[in-house]
């Protein structure tokens, strides 16, 4: 099944109120008919004004993440309720999360269900650390992570679902930054394995339709490379998404590959 090919700019909180809303603008007016679908994912008191901006165009809002509980005194949390009238996407078990909020995989699993049951589509980060990469874990934490989330689902909930391999090891410090980048065919490699994870929860059925991104400080003179390998349906871009020249042109690249 021919899939869409995605891009997801997580904006993380590199820049401010009044950059978020300016480069937004400057965004959507610099894309054309893009045969590619485009996610952005500002800070949370952003979202309603992100939501107006991009009504009307061929871009869609996701939130950076959400709590795992519908509602409660947890100081400094968001919940599903108080963003799912802004967008219809939202980022869980991102290696940040993970890494300094102490998102475990039950956790990223919770966060998951809850996304579904509101009616917005969760976009799944997985990925292994540098110590575990290099120790050979990769496919044991792969496989761990994307089954804990497919555990108990409706089969019909799948193809809701956008899962995102996201190296820990390969992920920059900020815009600018470089990190090492793993070889286009490891990438790809692990994508087919998150394809066969899925497949032996759901079927080949739930798998050709689901999409499965790469995210691992991805810039427009790295994302073909990536994303010209079989199975990868996008990219989950950080800090080079918060510049509009540059995530237009990783748009344009991959869709040249259409």
């Amino acid at each position: 099944m021919e899939r869409k090919p995605l891009i997801v700019a997580n904006w993380k909180m590199y820049l401010s109120a009044k950059e978020s809303i300016l480069v937004a603008q400057s965004f959507v007016k610099m894309l054309r008919d893009e045969p590619v679908d485009i996610i952005i994912s500002p800070s949370y008191p952003l979202l309603s004004a992100m939501k107006e901006i991009c009504e009307g165009t061929s871009v869609e809002v996701a939130a950076q993440d959400i709590h795992f509980l519908e509602s409660g005194a947890y100081t400094g949390d968001v919940s599903v309720g108080e963003v799912k009238d802004f967008v219809r996407h939202v980022i869980v078990g991102h290696s940040e999360r993970r890494k300094y909020h102490g998102d475990t995989d039950e956790i990223v699993a919770l966060k998951t269900k809850l996304a579904l049951k509101n009616g917005i589509h969760p976009i799944v980060c997985v990925g292994e650390s540098f110590e575990e990469h290099e120790s050979g874990a990769t496919i044991e934490i792969i496989r761990e992570q994307v089954n804990r989330v497919l555990v108990d689902l409706s089969l019909l909930d799948f193809p809701r679902i956008t899962f995102a391999y996201e190296p820990v090891w390969a992920i920059s410090a900020g815009p600018g930054l470089e990190a090492k980048q793993p070889e286009a065919q490891e990438v790809a490699e692990i994508i087919n394995l998150i394809r066969k994870i899925i497949s032996g929860a759901g079927g080949n059925k739930y798998m050709d339709k689901m999409r499965v991104l790469y995210g691992g400080s991805v810039t427009a003179k790295t994302v073909k490379t990536f994303v010209s390998e079989p199975g990868v349906d996008g990219a989950l871009v950080g800090g080079a998404s918060t510049k509009p020249a540059e995530l237009v042109a990783i748009i344009r690249e991959v869709a040249l590959l259409v």
